[in-house]
């Protein structure tokens, strides 16, 4: 059982340098596979006797390899989520408004719950809008949460959420130019990032107090 213990450890020191590498091998005891194949088909005979001989350790060492790979691939990925954002609906709404100089711009007014998953201190530092997709240019950005302590009834940008706990928050974002039609309920989808660059989404459904479209 030495060879076993030999293998294992082998596959060990494999998974710990890296998805890169289990792919690679994968890749080549497979190609090496087909090129052998090729030759015995050909009628090579040397193709042939290394067939015979190595084939069937081929195939399964690029099948091994390469789900090693793949759960590697999977483990790398993914990471659990540090922050959940239930949107607050009933608080949020979008409005267009028609500038001085002719222009219009439209406002989106978040309102959501954020709740930290980790045990340690989450900060929400960035969000845009990912829905409707636009290249309109941003006139305004502002994300606060309140302040952690609960007797002090106050929002800011730099206020931290402690760990396990549920903060209000919130998102304003101006944009220059109408976007959507003024009066229609419109569905929107805000990105969140915290301070480690964790991008969190939170889809809203929002209404325009307006109720009726520009003319």
């Amino acid at each position: 059982m030495d060879w076993l213990s030999k293998g294992l450890d082998g596959l060990l020191q494999l998974w710990g340098r890296g998805k890169a590498l289990l792919w690679a091998l994968a890749v080549i005891f497979g190609a090496v596979f087909v090129i052998l194949f090729v030759g015995a088909f050909l009628g090579i005979p040397t193709a042939a006797t290394a067939l015979e001989s190595y084939g069937l350790w081929l195939v399964v060492g690029a099948v091994v390899l390469a789900i090693l790979a793949a759960v590697k691939t999977i483990e790398t990925h993914y990471r659990p989520p540090t922050v959940h954002l239930i949107p607050n609906n009933a608080q949020s709404l979008w409005t267009q408004s028609k500038q001085t100089d002719g222009r219009v711009t439209t406002q989106f007014s978040f309102r959501m719950q954020a709740t930290n998953l980790t045990d340690t201190v989450i900060q929400l530092s960035e969000a845009h809008v990912s829905r409707p997709w636009t290249r309109a240019r941003v006139l305004a950005n502002v994300l606060i949460t309140r302040n952690p302590n609960p007797n002090v009834n106050t929002f800011g940008h730099a206020n931290p959420i402690l760990p396990r706990a549920i903060s209000e928050a919130s998102c304003t974002i101006m944009l220059d130019r109408a976007i959507g039609r003024q009066g229609r309920p419109m569905t929107a989808v805000l990105k969140v990032s915290d301070q480690s660059g964790r991008w969190h989404k939170v889809k809203f459904r929002l209404i325009d107090p307006h109720g009726k479209p520009r003319r």
